[in-house]
């Protein structure tokens, strides 16, 4: 199973066509600010030109995709219809009870990787290449979702008069990047890179009303998803 350039193509003119249909669009979606997740999923990059992405699914059906390299968008969001979404939620039903043995791994294919809860409990499944017939059927769904839905991009709501802050952010242990994009869409938070490897800091960006940069920042210092925070001030050169 190789990630061949074909994949990429349909999966770029896909997107392509849709955000051409959802530019043209007022639609807001009315998704609460809380609403806990109820799949993660994540591809990870090939030894080619792969699609890599997160998208979250949530409870009230809202879908949140993060893309970070090789796709036409970098965070979007859109809503899941009711029967796929009960659709999704009997899937993971059957592969939480499904054998969860290792499948032979393929150097040159993306890594697919999924958590949701269970009880009380965090489950957390990958494969690269052949999975199980539970898991596969999922991430063909969702690998759907992300090539057909109507998507809105959160550029599409950018205010002329607001300004672009970039920030640093210390996240909290237990705490995905996702989590705070969906948290803070209304600021249209940005997940940029990470800035060191072994250490949880974060560079995002954000589009503010002027005159509001002081009030977002203390409210990020006061979440308990964020250790730290502070803006990414560029040094300038001394004449």
């Amino acid at each position: 199973m190789r990630c061949s350039g074909r994949w990429l193509v349909l999966f770029l003119i896909s997107m392509t066509s849709l955000l051409t249909v959802s530019c043209g669009t007022k639609t807001k979606l009315a998704a609460p600010e809380t609403s806990p997740i109820l799949i993660d999923y994540e591809q990870t990059a090939c030894m080619g030109a792969c699609p890599i992405f997160k998208m979250a699914v949530f409870q009230d059906a809202s879908i949140l995709f993060s893309g970070q390299r090789h796709t036409l968008i970098d965070s979007a969001r859109a809503s899941l219809d009711e029967v796929r979404f009960h659709q999704l939620e009997q899937l993971l039903v059957d592969l939480n009870a499904s054998s969860r043995a290792s499948m032979e791994t393929i150097v040159d294919a993306p890594v697919s990787r999924i958590r949701f809860h269970h009880a009380d409990s965090l489950v957390e499944m990958s494969y690269q290449g052949e999975a199980s017939v539970e898991f596969d059927v999922i991430r063909k769904m969702l690998r759907a979702v992300a090539k057909e839905h109507d998507w809105i991009p959160d550029a599409q709501e950018i205010n002329p008069e607001m300004i672009s802050k970039e920030l640093i952010i210390e996240i909290a242990a237990d705490v995905d990047y996702v989590d705070l994009v969906h948290k803070y869409k209304h600021n249209h938070l940005t997940y940029q890179r990470r800035l060191a490897p072994s250490q949880p800091y974060h560079l995002f960006s954000a589009l503010l009303e002027k005159g509001t940069e002081e009030a977002f920042m203390k409210e990020l210092r006061k979440d308990p998803m964020i250790k730290k925070a502070q803006w990414n001030r560029k040094l300038q050169k001394r004449n």
